[in-house]
């Protein structure tokens, strides 16, 4: 085989759906965040307690402020959890007209891949790539745990060609 050539386009899509396939292989040692939500409010919450209640014994507390103030604590908790996620989402999102959103030349030889675009140019030896992942309509040459070369298989016209190449280079 000479050089394999072909241009793809990657789209904002493209990287939100790295990001959900990088999101799908985290590490799952620890409990889910729902639960552990839970565990850190009644923490809070019994903490709360035995503060207000050694706090009776030396002056008078105004119990319904203590619990007026334990609920908007708690809402700032809720509100954290579910709105961080989303923002961390988008916040590293590429702009449309960046770096890694448009169109990207790749060609592949026996030795090496590369990849050009009106922004960067850049060589990759096979040595170099971890693994690979097809998943969510792209395919994920990894470079380490969480640096991959992107290729949406929707602009593949070749689509199983280029794959079986990189599935015996990448292993």
């Amino acid at each position: 085989m000479d050089v394999m050539k072909f241009k793809i386009n990657l789209t904002v899509n493209d990287w939100l759906a790295y990001q959900q396939l990088l999101s799908s292989e985290a590490p799952r040692k620890y409990l889910k965040t729902w639960f552990l939500f839970i565990v850190n409010a009644v923490v809070w919450f019994l903490l709360a307690v035995i503060v207000m209640s050694t706090l009776r014994e030396i002056s008078t507390v105004h119990w319904p402020t203590a619990i007026t103030i334990s609920v908007v604590f708690l809402l700032l908790i809720f509100n954290h959890y579910i709105n961080v996620p989303k923002l961390s989402k988008h916040a590293y999102a590429p702009k449309k007209d960046g770096a890694f959103c448009g169109s990207h030349i790749f060609e592949l030889s026996e030795e090496e891949m590369k990849i050009s675009s009106e922004a960067s140019y850049s060589v990759y030896k096979w040595g170099v790539f971890k693994r690979i992942k097809q998943e969510n309509g792209i395919l994920a040459l990894f470079i380490d745990t969480s640096s991959a070369v992107l290729i949406p298989l929707r602009d593949l016209e070749n689509k199983d060609e280029i794959i079986h190449f990189l599935s015996e280079k990448v292993k």
